[in-house]
């Protein structure tokens, strides 16, 4: 795992955490940042924030400015999409992945939003007011990278929190996640 921290204040004495955000898009590694969150909250009595997000449209951001997000309303509405039923199916998701993820029971709140991912994120947690981001990297690199994007950088980038990412390979600090892989 690595932590980032942003450099614009001066890192104090390290202050602990009370409010963690986990982001899951319910792969395999989002589940391992997951058991991590479990070890940092109970450890700090922290109460974890799991997130899903529901990415919205197809259509490039420039839509969005032109038209502001009456254009998203009305494209969910003509495909069909129903967000109430969207957001019950991920929240069902996401307590399934809590219950099942190797780790302490902690404190924890389920969430999930419609967006783009990463900014959406980074929105979350500065309203939460989230002293962590756990998140997930899928390890993709060359093309899958610049094709598909990178979640967890956009975290980086824009989260003023510190962000722990939980990389898919290499060495496990948790004991039992040395089995899953």
């Amino acid at each position: 795992p690595v932590l980032t921290v942003r450099g614009e204040e001066p890192l104090k004495a390290f202050p602990g955490f009370e409010s963690i955000l986990v982001p899951m898009d319910y792969s395999a590694h989002s589940e391992m940042a997951l058991s991590y969150a479990k070890e940092i909250g109970a450890a700090e009595d922290a109460k974890l924030h799991l997130l899903h997000v529901i990415e919205t449209g197809v259509h490039p951001d420039f839509y969005r400015l032109l038209f502001g997000s009456d254009l998203y309303a009305s494209v969910q509405r003509v495909q069909g999409f129903d967000e109430a039923e969207f957001k019950k199916e991920a929240l069902a998701q996401l307590r399934t992945r809590l219950e099942r993820a190797p780790g302490p029971e902690v404190e924890a709140e389920l969430h999930a939003e419609l967006g783009h991912p990463a900014q959406t994120i980074v929105d979350y947690g500065e309203g939460l007011n989230a002293d962590l981001v756990v998140v997930a990297s899928h390890g993709r690199t060359g093309s899958k990278r610049a094709l598909l994007g990178s979640v967890a950088e956009g975290i980086v980038q824009r989260a003023k929190s510190p962000v722990l990412i939980v990389k898919p390979f290499g060495k496990s600090l948790l004991p039992e996640l040395t089995k899953i892989r």
